[in-house]
């Protein structure tokens, strides 16, 4: 038996900072959800990012929004890969924009479908390059319109050419000229013949000049 789960919820409640700070991953085997829950936003926070790192999805479905919503940026950016698998989609819409920036390309390729296209707009334009590079072509295919078109300079500057290959006309159309004309050479390669329906001649002048030449005769905008 545990640490905390030999205890009750009001007496994990009422454990110090410092002593959460001190928790290892073996302090919780065996918790059930109401103990794992009866922990505040400060205790969560003071858990050590060792102990973060060795969070099951068990675990983590064991979470409230708002417990997840209280992990720092240092925390988020040590979840493991298959912890992140237990995030609900509540949890998902839960995180803040500080957190959706902690997270690295392996953490975002390692999203469900289902969990990426839970991500308000503002958290997903919050996504840095080396992130935006985890992005997986089904994850791509998940992405709403609305979301297609939160997407930064900076992001779509280094989409790649796997995840470009799977934007759909619908999407490309949702994004501006100034989005457009961000893309990078590789990516424009990269757009089917069906995406580029939703390619206007304005966007195709707003494209530099080795994203055009990329274009094959065959791709020609609508």
């Amino acid at each position: 038996m545990s640490l905390l789960s030999a205890m009750t919820t009001a007496e994990i409640a009422a454990l110090s900072t410092s002593v959460m700070s001190g928790l290892t991953t073996g302090d919780i085997v065996g918790v059930s959800s109401e103990q794992m829950r009866a922990l505040g936003a400060a205790q969560i926070q003071a858990l050590s990012t060792e102990f973060v790192s060795g969070l099951t999805p068990l675990q983590m479905q064991m979470l409230t929004t708002d417990q997840v919503a209280a992990l720092l940026f240092p925390q988020i950016a040590v979840l493991n890969t298959v912890a992140l698998r237990g995030l609900s989609t509540e949890a998902i819409v839960a995180l803040t924009t500080e957190q959706a920036a902690a997270l690295t390309s392996a953490q975002v390729a390692a999203l469900s479908t289902l969990q990426i296209s839970a991500f308000e707009t503002a958290d997903l334009a919050m996504l840095g390059p080396d992130a935006m590079l985890g992005l997986t072509a089904t994850q791509m295919r998940a992405l709403a319109t609305r979301q297609i078109a939160a997407l930064t300079l900076d992001q779509l500057n280094v989409l790649t050419a796997t995840a470009a290959a799977a934007v759909s006309s619908a999407q490309l159309s949702a994004l501006s000229t100034a989005q457009i004309a961000a893309l990078n050479e590789p990516a424009v390669a990269a757009l089917g013949t069906a995406a580029l329906r939703g390619l206007a001649t304005e966007d195709v002048a707003a494209l530099s000049a080795d994203a055009a030449a990329a274009l094959t005769a065959t791709r020609s905008p609508r």
